[in-house]
């Protein structure tokens, strides 16, 4: 673990989950940081943000997109039936 990797944890929680807006601030490439994001929740084995295509997301707003699709998917079966 690199304290740079903690930095930008920081940062990219900062600028509400923006990556890019963090590397403008930082003066480094987006790519440097998502790669050290990755290397660091390797490295723990947890996720640390989670993801949506290319877009980071608070991890509590993951699991409530799939509880409200969860909920769609159980709605849309009783209205089949």
């Amino acid at each position: 673990m690199k304290l740079q990797q903690l930095r930008y944890i920081w940062e990219v929680a900062h600028h509400d989950l923006n990556v890019s807006a963090t590397a403008e601030s930082l003066y480094t490439s987006q790519p440097g940081i998502s790669k050290q994001l990755r290397l660091l929740e390797e490295e723990l084995g947890v996720q640390i943000f989670a993801r949506n295509g290319k877009q980071f997301i608070a991890p509590g707003q993951a699991w409530r997109r799939r509880k409200l699709c969860r909920r769609k998917d159980i709605a849309e079966t009783f209205r089949a039936t």
